[in-house]
C-alpha cells in the first residue's frame, strides 16, 4: 500500500502544499506566505510551519514530492543557485530517500538521481505538473491557471501538453506565461488608464496599489489566499484598498463614492482579463483543432470562467481531473493550489504503477 504523500509547490511568494492519504484521500491543500527574497530562512519556517499544520504523525512516514518556481527570485545570483540552495534546504528538511523532484517533462526522479543536468528541466515546471495530470483524462482543451502573479496557459490535444517551451523565456514568448495575478501584481503593470466618473484617466506609475485592492473591491479573493503586504503596509479592509486605488489617480478616498471607487477597480479588472484573452488568443491560434473546454486553476480561475463564457466554451475546474479522491476536502482548496496537489497525485500514480 503506498504511504501518504505531501506534495510541494515552492514558490517565490508562497509554500503551497497538498496532502494526499495512502487511501487516496486528498486531506488538505493550503498555501504559506514565504518571501524568499527576504533570505533562505523563510523557506525553513515555512516548512516548519507546514509540518506542523499537517495532521501526519511524522513526515518521515510520508513520501514527498516537490516542485518549484522560487529559483527566480533576486536572492540567487542565476537560477542554478537557486535550484541549488532549494534542493539543499528541502534534503536538510524531509529524508532524501522519501524525497522525489518533479523534472519536467522527465517526470518525478528520485532525489538522489538528481544531478546538475536536470536543473533546467525542474526549474519553474510547475505549470507542467498540473497540465500533465489533467492530460491523463482531457483529450483536448486549454489549461488556464490564474495565480498571485502568473497566469499559465497550457493547450493539451490528444492527451499531450502543447508546448516546445523549456523554459519561462520561451513560454512568454509563446504566450503560454503571462507575469499578471489577482494579489500581487501592482496595479500599474496591468493598465495605464481607469475607468472614474466616465473619464478615462491616465494611471499613475507609482506602486501605490496592486490587483489584490482591486478584488478586494469586488469581493472576489479568498480570505485565504490574501496573504501578501499591501503596497503601504497598512490593512487589508475594504476602506483601504480603495484608499490606495484612490492614490493611482491623484485623488483622496473621501473625493468620491464607493460605487466610484468600485466602477474603478471593475474597468481594472477588465484590462487584467483582456491581457489574458490576448495570450489565450495566441495559444489558441497555434493549435490545429478548436478548442471546447477550458480547465480552470489558480485562485484567479474566476477570470478563466469568464473568458470561457465569453468564447462560448465549457468551463471545468481542475478538481474535475483528479486521480485521487477530493472528498476530504473543500473543492475549493484544491484548485487554489493545483501544482502541488498534482505532484502529489502524479507521485501516487507512479508509485502505484510500480508496485
Amino acid at each position: 500500500m503506498c504511504s501518504d504523500i505531501i506534495g510541494w509547490d515552492i514558490g517565490g511568494a508562497h509554500l503551497k502544499v497538498a496532502h494526499v492519504t495512502r487511501d487516496g484521500l486528498i486531506k488538505s491543500a493550503f498555501q504559506l506566505a514565504c518571501p524568499l527574497w527576504q533570505g533562505m530562512e523563510t523557506l525553513q519556517e515555512a516548512l516548519k510551519a507546514a509540518r506542523q499544520q499537517l495532521d501526519v504523525r511524522s513526515l518521515n512516514d510520508c513520501q514527498h514530492a516537490v516542485t518549484m518556481t522560487a529559483e527566480l527570485v533576486d536572492l540567487f545570483e542565476d537560477r542554478e543557485q537557486g535550484v541549488e540552495a532549494i534542493l539543499r534546504q528541502i534534503k536538510h528538511s524531509m529524508n532524501p530517500e522519501q524525497l522525489w523532484i518533479f523534472c519536467g517533462r522527465n517526470g518525478l526522479l528520485a532525489a538522489g538521481q538528481v544531478q546538475q543536468a536536470h536543473y533546467q528541466l525542474l526549474a519553474s515546471a510547475n505549470w507542467l505538473a498540473t497540465a500533465m495530470l489533467v492530460a491523463i483524462s482531457l483529450r483536448a482543451g486549454l489549461v488556464i491557471d490564474i495565480g498571485s502573479t502568473t497566469t499559465d496557459i497550457i493547450a493539451i490535444e490528444n492527451h499531450q501538453i502543447v508546448s516546445a517551451a523549456v523554459c519561462d523565456y520561451d513560454r512568454l514568448l509563446s504566450g503560454e506565461l503571462v507575469y499578471t495575478g489577482v494579489v500581487r501584481t501592482p496595479v500599474m503593470a496591468v493598465s495605464r488608464h481607469g475607468l472614474f466618473q466616465n473619464n478615462r484617466v491616465p494611471l499613475m506609475a507609482e506602486y501605490f496599489a496592486t490587483m489584490a485592492d482591486v478584488y478586494r473591491i469586488t469581493k472576489e479573493l479568498p480570505d485565504c489566499t490574501d496573504q501578501d503586504e499591501t503596497a503601504d503596509g497598512r490593512s487589508k479592509t475594504l476602506q483601504a484598498s480603495a484608499r490606495r486605488l484612490a492614490r493611482m489617480i491623484g485623488l483622496d478616498l473621501q473625493s468620491a463614492p464607493m460605487n466610484d471607487w468600485t466602477t474603478l477597480a471593475t474597468s481594472l479588472r477588465a484590462d487584467q482579463l483582456g491581457i489574458i484573452r490576448q495570450a489565450v488568443n495566441k495559444v489558441l491560434s497555434t493549435l490545429s483543432e478548436p478548442v471546447s473546454t477550458i480547465v480552470g486553476a489558480g485562485v484567479g480561475r474566476f477570470l478563466g470562467k469568464d473568458l470561457a463564457m465569453q468564447r462560448g466554451l465549457d468551463y471545468r475546474d481542475f478538481t474535475g481531473y483528479l486521480s485521487c479522491n477530493p472528498r476530504a476536502l473543500h473543492l475549493t482548496d484544491i484548485s487554489d493550489h493545483a501544482p502541488a496537489v498534482a505532484v502529489a497525485c502524479l507521485l501516487r500514480e507512479q508509485i502505484s504503477s510500480t508496485r
